[in-house]
């Protein structure tokens, strides 16, 4: 197990002074890893909450950076649509050079829709833009010359320099515990960031995500096999057809389409053999397209569902976003309590 440290970039701590003693006190005490928070701006109505400072992550990441040498760099979450991929992509490199191969990026979508406004970004359309963003992030990473080309982002024709630190694959956690946050994570992510909940929630969180990376997975390899599939049965058909000359090779492989591509509605059974291996075919032919709609589906529709899916579940989690932030205010508030109690008393007893 390794053990990190949020770092104060916000709320009564935040102060360069507290970053810096957090920073180095963590990498002294032997903690594995030192945490921001994100967040650009604080709306008027959010004030409370967040307090008047909030520390932009990647200046206080490159910052640790320089004042560290063992503990990794982490962003526990950054908020991915309020940032341009290209600038972004050379931020977190850049950084990851300069601190030896020591950055984690955690990424989110940001659930504060007036910060989203401020920032140009249309709310519910964030999961397209972090969804590609990340695709820019990726191929930016892995290729000099990289190219990407989506309804939000299109980019090509750039050299990218440098990359992360000797090659490394940096990693990508995704935050985030409802469904479209978690299909994301297996989509784009090396790993999964969970944030305030309980034992019972990421035990159910965690068994969601290893259903959604199974779901993935498999698709991949049944349409490997089904393609491996419907290519053999087609050349056994035409070898078994030519054999007892009943059709040319040519024939077999007219026929062999023709059946897997309407369903085989005209079967052309001239032996019994042949009749078996038109079944077989047949079959095949069936399940290959059926694994071609659910990739089709998968590919094409799977960005407007994670939209729909993430505008439905936006009020919610921002609802319980703003009850979470005012159980942390009443706990500060009780902490400080506690704490001045704790000092009369001993300035009395002294």
């Amino acid at each position: 197990m390794k053990v990190g440290v949020v770092l104060p970039t916000y709320r009564r701590l935040a102060s360069a002074e507290n970053i810096v003693r957090a920073a180095t006190t963590s990498e002294a005490l032997g903690f594995d890893s030192v945490w921001v928070t994100d967040h650009i701006v604080v709306p008027s109505g959010s004030l409370e909450g967040f307090g008047p400072e909030f520390y932009e992550a990647g200046a206080v990441m490159a910052y640790v950076a320089g004042i560290t040498k063992r503990v990794e760099i982490g962003a526990a979450i950054l908020i991915v649509p309020y940032r341009h991929p290209l600038l972004l992509a050379k931020m977190v490199s850049t950084i990851d050079q300069l601190s030896g191969g020591r950055v984690i990026l955690g990424a989110g979508l940001g659930w504060l829709e007036a910060e989203s406004a401020l920032m140009g970004v249309p709310h519910r359309k964030r999961a397209r833009v972090a969804d590609e963003t990340l695709a820019v992030l990726r191929a930016c990473w892995e290729s000099e010359q990289p190219e990407f080309h989506g309804e939000v982002h299109d980019v090509a024709g750039f050299h990218f320099a440098p990359r992360p630190h000797a090659g490394r694959r940096l990693p990508i956690l995704v935050g985030g515990a409802s469904t479209p946050a978690l299909r994301r994570a297996v989509r784009f992510g090396d790993g999964w960031i969970g944030d305030d909940q309980t034992f019972e929630e990421m035990e159910a969180s965690l068994a969601q995500l290893s259903r959604e990376v199974f779901s993935l997975e498999g698709l991949r390899y049944a349409m490997l096999l089904s393609v491996l599939t419907a290519v053999g049965g087609g050349a056994l058909f035409v070898a078994f057809e030519k054999h007892h000359q009943h059709l040319n090779a040519w024939d077999g492989i007219y026929w062999s389409v023709t059946t897997m591509t309407t369903l085989g509605s005209n079967i052309y059974p001239t032996t019994t053999g042949g009749e078996v291996v038109s079944v077989v075919i047949l079959i095949v032919g069936i399940g290959f397209v059926a694994l071609l709609t659910g990739a089709f589906a998968q590919r094409f529709l799977a960005p407007e569902i994670a939209e729909i899916e993430e505008e439905l579940e936006s009020e919610q989690l921002s609802a319980e976003a703003i009850a979470l932030r005012e159980l942390r205010n009443v706990q500060e508030q009780l902490q400080s309590l506690a704490f001045a109690v704790e000092r009369i008393a001993r300035e009395r007893g002294g």
